[in-house]
């Protein structure tokens, strides 16, 4: 039987493969340490918000095209940084 292996975030992928802090990463990108947790979190989390744009549009020089505005929060596996595809939520009838 295989384990299912942990997901995390394109962005919070790069930043621990860069040995960097949340709040490091947040000094990057001009934010607190509590937002660029916030950055690194999935789009589906409870405590991921979109956040500013101009922010976002950082994502690209800092990781040096790593990840970018339109890709930072799309899960990818914790171990290899491979994309994991997201299947659409399925739509419920109501009868």
């Amino acid at each position: 039987m295989t384990e299912k292996s942990e997901k995390t975030t394109r962005l919070d992928f790069w930043r621990r493969g860069q040995g960097l802090s949340t709040e490091a990463l947040g000094k990057l990108l001009g934010v607190s340490q509590m937002s660029a947790w916030r950055y690194c979190q999935p789009l589906e989390g409870r405590h991921q918000h979109p956040g500013n744009f101009r922010v976002r549009q950082r994502f690209e020089s800092v990781t040096k095209g790593a990840c970018n505005a339109a890709n930072y929060c799309d899960p990818v596996d914790a171990e290899t940084g491979e994309p994991i595809p997201v299947e659409p939520p399925k739509d419920e009838v109501k009868a």
